[in-house]
């Protein structure tokens, strides 16, 4: 059996699987090793995934995690280490979240593949490696389009009166807060992004008003600006991509990538589908 784990910020979704069809789908907390030390991914896998996966973890064969927060060889080995101790097989690969989204979207065919979540990443892919990948920088200093940059986006626009005073309310409203309890979550409480990009579905709830839709098309501008034009291949490639960012807001990326002139590919909410059939088809040849 082979597991495949596709880890964000947010939530991680494991999927067990074999070349007979069966497949059981698990969701946990994200695991990302900027923000979550050895113990605390230990403890999500040990106290969030094994009960739900019942006796599935002694038949693994193969274990390939994709994650966010994968940027270094050093952290690939740290966490290569930390799954051998925890599920005591061998064959264990562990890699970026972006190297997983183009396996998912172009298997071995060359384009951009893009990922919109709580964070942003992008690279050209020949259709093996990764040649090309202009750094998202986090969601302090980069991660245009994502999650976090909409959710900064509005809440700095909200307080800095640039939005209606009835969509101001409406905010209020919805989330039960004010400008102080705000501030609060994203000054002194942890994992301000998640915070921020939680609020980001502020805009999806309203994506008619003139001032959402405004929003939403300016993030994924700056995404393409800051990004997606720094690659040679930008116009002559077909652009895909995953994420619940870019699945939540689809039309507008569309109206984007038309602004820009570059072709839209696929739009898939999560990669794990499609890895599981770059994996199967591994396994078949």
């Amino acid at each position: 059996m082979i597991l495949i784990a596709d880890a964000g910020s947010t939530k991680t979704k494991w999927c067990f699987f074999d070349e007979s069809g069966y497949e059981l789908n698990l969701t946990t907390s994200g695991i990302n090793p900027h923000h979550s030390d050895n113990v605390r991914i230990r403890e999500i896998i040990e106290t969030e995934l094994f009960p739900q996966a019942d006796s599935a973890p002694d038949s693994i064969d193969a274990f390939y995690f994709y994650g966010s927060g994968v940027s270094s060889e050093n952290i690939k080995e740290n966490l290569t280490n930390l799954f051998h101790s925890i599920f005591h097989i061998y064959n264990i690969s562990v890699n970026s979240d972006l190297l997983g989204t183009c396996r998912s979207l172009f298997g071995n065919e060359a384009g951009i593949a893009a990922i919109l979540g709580t964070g942003s990443n992008s690279c050209y892919y020949d259709g093996k490696n990764i040649t090309a990948n202009v750094s998202p920088l986090g969601y302090i200093l980069g991660d245009e389009g994502s999650g976090v940059h909409l959710g900064r986006t509005l809440v700095a626009d909200l307080l800095k009166n640039q939005l209606t005073d009835q969509l101001k309310e409406m905010f209020f409203s919805e989330f039960d807060t004010d400008k102080d309890k705000i501030l609060y979550n994203v000054y002194r409480k942890p994992e301000a992004n998640r915070y921020l990009a939680s609020l980001s579905v502020f805009l999806c709830r309203h994506i008619e008003e003139p001032e959402c839709y405004d929003i939403v098309y300016k993030c994924f501008s700056e995404f393409f600006i800051r990004n997606i034009m720094q690659y040679d291949t930008a116009k002559h490639s077909k652009i895909s991509f995953t994420g619940s960012v870019a699945e939540n807001y689809k039309e507008v990326l569309s109206h984007v990538c038309e602004h820009y002139g570059i072709t839209l590919g696929k739009i898939e909410t999560n990669p794990i589908a499609g890895l599981i059939r770059y994996h199967l088809n591994l396994l078949q040849k």
